[in-house]
């Protein structure tokens, strides 16, 4: 017997189902497809949460043909458009919904592809810790700030571990206020459930939360505090450095009960941007907007006559940290397109030569027919 259909709707809202997605899936005029979210992958199927509840799916062929860029292939928290097979039940992937936002960063390696991590996403909760450890510079917090803001998504710092701070946080907090006023900051503790109250007060229904931050800084014990189980795997402190261990080796949509959904994500070790300028400038908003009065247009803000962005430094309406950070990104990006750049040179000399060896080949054997 089916479900009500009031009781479907409220099922597919909770997931995060809304008007707009519906007339995404009406547009496509398939009253066979049905819609569904993906709640994980593996190396054979999806995942999918369906008002029926969990299953599991495929892509289907034509599908799996046409999507030849990676960041078509559906991750965790896309919406796409399924049917369902009557001779075997299965469901197959026909469609993936347009994306409303995506966490994403560079390949590991030399090319400059963007590797989606996950999809329609709410919040972007940057987790660091007050442990002694690293995961607190505020150069590595900007590269997660910009790599919010190129996925156009809203970043929250949650600093974790609050209880082995001796002033409660407060000088924490104060830094990241002072380096990013316009993004909300909170601390909490996984241990003790300090501060969980504010970070549920984010989880509304059909919301979905994202915790991102380096290895170790306690993301699955956040989690698994907020489920009150140990649903994620987390590995024992060490007695040297009171860090945490790297443990999550996958993305999951995990239901927070009677809220939102929440997503961990594996530590990040090494984070490279995208070489894309328009993520700096969605980051640094204030810089762009100057950097355009420079009297060079490739201005490097160093050193350079009539550079805008120096001068503001100077008279204090640009803050100085945030230059310093500007730049590092800024040079690093330049280095990242620098090695595209040169990749893409041998890469094209390696596909001449191999044309070159394709047509002596083929000079041969017609010499010799």
């Amino acid at each position: 017997m089916m479900a009500p259909l009031y009781t479907i709707m409220n099922r597919m809202r909770q997931l995060g189902w809304d008007d707009e997605w519906q007339a995404e899936m009406d547009a496509l005029n398939e009253p066979q497809w049905f819609p569904a979210r993906i709640a994980g992958t593996s190396r054979r199927h999806f995942i999918v949460l369906t008002d029926a509840g969990e299953e599991q799916a495929h892509l289907a062929g034509r599908f799996r043909h046409r999507a030849k860029d990676p960041a078509a292939i559906p991750v965790t928290g896309d919406w796409v458009a399924v049917e369902r097979r009557e001779d075997t039940d299965d469901l197959v992937i026909h469609h993936r919904l347009p994306r409303r936002n995506h966490l994403g960063r560079k390949v590991a390696g030399r090319t400059g592809e963007e590797q989606v991590l996950a999809a329609n996403l709410t919040k972007l909760l940057i987790v660091s810790a007050l442990d002694g450890g690293r995961s607190f510079l505020v150069p590595r917090l900007q590269r997660f700030v910009t790599l919010a803001k190129s996925g156009h998504t809203d970043p929250v710092f949650l600093v974790n571990k609050v209880d082995l701070s001796d002033d409660g946080g407060a000088m924490a907090t104060g830094a990241l206020k002072e380096a990013f006023p316009h993004i909300p900051a909170m601390v909490v503790s996984a241990e003790t459930g300090e501060g969980l109250d504010r970070l549920l007060a984010l989880a509304e229904p059909g919301s979905t939360l994202v915790f991102v931050g380096m290895s170790g800084v306690g993301k699955s014990s956040l989690v698994n505090r907020i489920l009150g189980e140990t649903r994620q795997s987390v590995g024992d402190v060490r007695e040297e450095d009171r860090r945490g261990r790297h443990t999550t080796v996958t993305r999951e949509l995990i239901e927070i009960p009677d809220r939102g959904w929440m997503i961990d994500t594996p530590g990040i070790r090494e984070l490279q941007l995208i070489a894309v300028e328009d993520d700096l400038d969605a980051a640094f908003p204030e810089i762009a907007a100057l950097a355009a009065t420079c009297r060079f247009r490739d201005c490097g803000h160093g050193d350079e006559p009539g550079c805008a962005v120096r001068a503001a430094v100077e008279a204090g309406s640009i803050d100085s940290a945030a230059y310093g950070q500007y730049r590092e990104l800024r040079k690093e990006q330049e280095a990242l397109a620098s090695r595209l750049k040169d990749q893409a040179r041998k890469d094209r000399k390696r596909e001449e030569k191999r044309q070159m060896r394709n047509f002596n080949r083929s000079y041969r054997q017609k010499d010799e027919d």
